[in-house]
């Protein structure tokens, strides 16, 4: 266990012992992650592997463009196509970064199953500190949402933001 990397951060809290793309997904992803409460000091690795593994797909994505994405090999059976290698690397890698992102809430429906077992909770992380959601405790229709209820949050998205 000696090579155990020693964790030190940046005085920005970033980890000191990303690569220097790692460190700019960092910068990226994990201050909003942070506030809204969906990734706390425990899965701290977890996203650093994310902006790790995001820092590699895109060196290979860059190393990809323009080259072809199959060559032709000669063997004792003839001529054949074949794959670039890595093309596999990339879409392994591509896979491994949607589990990440599953994980940390980073797409959409991985985002609603957080908030879905945060509602579970007595309550939201983001609810006000009185115990009712961020709208006043009211559902769209005009109801009286539960504590602890995600309605507050999703009623005040700004969808002008999507287009």
């Amino acid at each position: 266990m000696a090579d155990v990397v020693e964790v030190a951060d940046l005085e920005d809290g970033t980890p000191r012992h990303l690569s220097e793309n790692a460190k700019k997904f960092w910068a990226r992803v994990a201050p909003e992650l942070t506030r809204v409460n969906i990734v706390k000091k425990s899965d701290r690795q977890a996203l650093e592997r994310y902006c790790e593994t995001l820092a590699e797909w895109w060196a290979i994505e860059l190393q990809l463009r323009g080259k072809p994405r199959v060559y032709w090999t000669d063997s004792a059976h003839g001529r054949m196509k074949r794959i670039e290698p890595l093309i596999l690397v990339h879409h392994r890698t591509a896979k491994l970064l949607l589990d990440y992102e599953d994980r940390l809430g980073l797409n959409p429906a991985a985002r609603q199953n957080i908030l879905r077992g945060m509602a579970a909770q007595a309550s939201l992380p983001l609810d006000n500190p009185n115990g009712t959601s961020s709208d006043g405790g009211k559902t769209e229709g005009g109801e009286p949402a539960g504590p602890g209820s995600p309605i507050g949050l999703l009623a005040h998205a700004r969808t002008d933001r999507l287009n």
